[in-house]
């Protein structure tokens, strides 16, 4: 693996993930191309990689675009898609002359397919730190503290992993490797899949979740039960303060958290921006969740009530959620 501030690096999805990855890893002295498609593709054509982080100016990152799969060997590939595109996108990549591909998303209960298409000896896996939303072209995001970029092995017997979080870290994105990839994204999904499709249900709007008990409600109870049904099975991996948050703290604890941590731009930023325009992608990892809960009927049951309810809030289709008029206040 090349020295972290000289890699050649290319990134697959030109979405927010992908484009804050992209310009900032570009920022560290990095060569990036960045292979984008359809509306995406004409935008950074005509007007150029523009980042924002919240609180800061404007960045325009000097990156390569292009709209294939070019010839050229890479010392990685990230590949930042939906979980819907991420078969065809694991295709493509293996016809890359690459070191290092990373799965950067979350693909429970995929990983191994998806490497066995990429190429497993070099394949690992992450996923990103950040929230945001492009708006009228230009990536406005946060950097989600409680949560930093992960990556992790799916053979223990590499060390990329660790080099990638070097050059992350080099790139300013605290970085953690994590040792049990599959079950941190299986309790990640329980997390985010019950906040998504509560989020979802209150028309797309993290302010206008952050009211609903209701639905703060049912999104702690599914939470609670995929994670008490993963610490039976042994697939348990979170942090201390979700442990005290959803295990130890009577429930109406995470009511009132996620009331408050919803209102404003982190809630905005870091989940509904996701939810609204990835629903599908959120509906897929839940259907996976539910697969996973064959023999924990009342987490199952908890978790079905509030897909369904996202489901019937969006009935022309998941991922054409309107933006909320009042969805920052």
């Amino acid at each position: 693996m090349a020295c972290c501030q000289q890699m050649r690096i290319l990134v697959i999805g030109a979405g927010v993930i992908g484009s804050v990855y992209a310009g900032t890893l570009a920022e560290a002295g990095n060569e990036v191309t960045l292979l984008a498609r359809g509306d995406r593709l004409s935008e950074l054509r005509n007007a150029g990689l523009r980042l924002r982080r919240v609180g800061e100016q404007d960045r325009r990152p000097d990156v390569a675009v292009v709209d294939r799969i070019d010839g050229e060997r890479h010392d990685l590939v990230v590949l930042a898609v939906r979980r819907e595109q991420a078969a065809d996108a694991a295709g493509e990549v293996s016809l890359v002359a690459a070191d290092a591909v990373m799965l950067f998303g979350n693909f429970a209960g995929l990983l191994k397919d998806l490497a066995a298409q990429a190429g497993m000896d070099r394949t690992i896996v992450g996923f990103p730190g950040v929230g945001g939303r492009l708006v009228d072209g230009s990536v406005e995001y946060v950097l989600v503290d409680q949560q930093p970029t992960m990556v992790g092995q799916i053979r223990e017997s590499s060390r990329r992993a660790e080099d990638i979080a070097v050059c992350l870290r080099a790139a300013g994105f605290a970085t953690r490797v994590e040792p049990d990839v599959e079950g941190w994204l299986g309790s990640h999904a329980a997390l985010v899949v019950p906040l998504a499709a509560a989020i979802v249900a209150a028309a797309g709007s993290a302010a206008a979740l952050s009211r609903r008990n209701d639905l703060l409600r049912a999104a702690a109870r599914a939470t609670r039960g995929i994670y008490l049904a993963q610490q039976r099975g042994g697939r348990l991996v979170i942090n201390s303060n979700l442990r005290l948050l959803y295990l130890r703290m009577p429930r109406w604890f995470a009511v009132l958290y996620w009331a408050r941590a919803l209102r404003g731009e982190f809630g905005e930023l870091a989940f509904a921006a996701h939810s609204r325009h990835a629903w599908t992608e959120m509906a897929l990892l839940g259907s996976w969740l539910m697969s996973t809960l064959t023999e924990e009927r009342e987490a199952a049951d908890s978790l079905q009530r509030l897909l369904d309810l996202a489901a019937a809030a969006a009935p022309a289709g998941p991922s054409e959620i309107p933006l909320p008029v009042h969805g920052n206040q």
